[in-house]
């Protein structure tokens, strides 16, 4: 029970790893939290899983909208306003 509350403290939950992942802001965080993310991920399978998918569908997602870029991990906004373009239309 001790342990639980301790490892809760020091760590995010799986919710807050991933909207951490999803909203770009794991190189915002200050270094307690990166650390604690970096934590997480290293105790949580799920979550380390969860974030390499979404690297891989975020590389994915530049190659076929032609932004992919060697530097970049993420999209950038004109890319993701392409790719919500082009959703718009199939539908």
């Amino acid at each position: 029970m001790i342990f639980r509350r301790v490892l809760s403290a020091l760590t995010f939950s799986c919710k807050r790893i991933t909207e951490i992942t999803e909203k770009e802001q794991v190189n915002t965080l200050s270094s307690i939290d990166k650390f604690r993310y970096e934590l997480h991920l290293f105790m949580c399978k799920l979550c380390r899983s969860y974030v390499k998918q979404s690297q891989i569908i975020e590389k994915a997602l530049g190659n076929m909208f032609g932004t992919s870029d060697n530097d970049s991990k993420r999209l950038d906004d004109s890319a993701r306003k392409n790719i919500l373009e082009q959703l718009k239309k199939e539908n």
